[in-house]
């Protein structure tokens, strides 16, 4: 399963490689050039290096350049709101995940501590909840101790010893 983060990345670089892709194709069809020319034309047309045209262009090749260089930005612009949207709500999600799991260890008295999100530490932690006792689970494994984390159980990742 991709999870929602990887996914924008993967959306950022197929973006990025989009415009690429289309740029070389754009100039291998309208000026005519090799693919490899084509390629480091629309690289340095969309990385905005500044080195200049490889071959003289035509009038059709410049307006494709101009296209080439807005969408460039715009997928630039895009990928950077984006980079940014996800690095604010990791962060943001981080902080008010840290302070609901301070909250819940806050409430705990008269509890048990359960080592383990086993087979064994499930069992223990259902039985526990069924006779309305406070539990907090203690496991190293985070895709075992998400199982704890699913059901508002106060959880710490970390080595029970």
């Amino acid at each position: 399963m991709i999870t929602r983060p990887l996914r924008r990345l993967l959306l950022i670089l197929a973006l990025l490689t989009a415009v690429l892709g289309s740029g070389t194709l754009g100039f291998h069809v309208v000026e005519g050039w090799a693919w490899f020319d084509s390629f480091y034309m629309a690289l340095i047309t969309l990385t905005t290096v500044g080195y200049g045209e490889l071959y003289p262009l035509s009038t059709a090749g410049r307006v494709f350049g101009s296209l080439l260089m807005i969408s460039g930005v715009t997928v630039t612009f895009v990928s950077i709101a984006i980079l940014a949207d996800l690095a604010i709500k990791l962060e943001l999600a981080d902080y008010f995940g840290r302070k609901r799991r301070q909250r819940m260890f806050d409430k705990l008295v008269n509890h048990y501590i359960v080592c383990g999100a086993g087979r064994v530490g499930r069992s223990v932690v259902d039985e526990l909840r069924r006779n309305v006792v406070s539990v907090a689970l203690v496991d190293e494994n985070s895709e075992r101790a998400q199982w704890a984390i699913d059901q508002d159980i106060p959880t710490i990742i970390a080595d029970a010893t």
